[in-house]
């Protein structure tokens, strides 16, 4: 069992520094922000996820889930946050954002556990590892 620090609650912090408090903590991992106002923005959910398993790697550190503001399949972002989730190696996703959730089904999500509306894109997601839209 891995035990993950909730990084909105050190968002004056970079992701080195949460990474270096959370690990001081005795945290296994983040629970990293990957929504609007968060460590990374969902507008560069691939660049930022990158950037992020490099230093958490580096740190010691894991992200084995992030926080998402995903709440249906035409949330802004939604197929490449899913892509780069699995391409990173994050496999736990909480939808919603803040205090809200996905259709009232707030809380983590696995594939197999989404609103129906998100299903079908987010098996594609991880089936291929690509978004839908993605060309060779």
């Amino acid at each position: 069992m891995q035990f993950v620090l909730f990084t909105d609650n050190l968002s004056d912090l970079t992701i080195a520094e949460a990474c270096a408090a959370a690990k001081k903590a005795g945290f296994d991992g983040i629970d990293l922000t990957l929504r609007p106002g968060g460590h990374v923005l969902p507008e560069n959910a691939e660049v930022g996820l990158s950037e992020a398993k490099r230093i958490a790697d580096d740190l010691g550190v894991a992200i084995p889930m992030a926080s998402t503001a995903i709440t249906d399949a035409d949330s802004p972002h939604a197929e490449v946050i899913f892509a780069s989730a699995v391409h990173y190696g994050v496999r736990r996703l909480k939808l919603g954002g803040a205090g809200g959730g996905a259709g009232g089904h707030g809380g983590v999500c696995a594939a197999g556990d989404l609103p129906l509306k998100l299903h079908e894109p987010v098996q594609h997601v991880f089936r291929t590892g690509r978004a839908a839209g993605d060309v060779d």
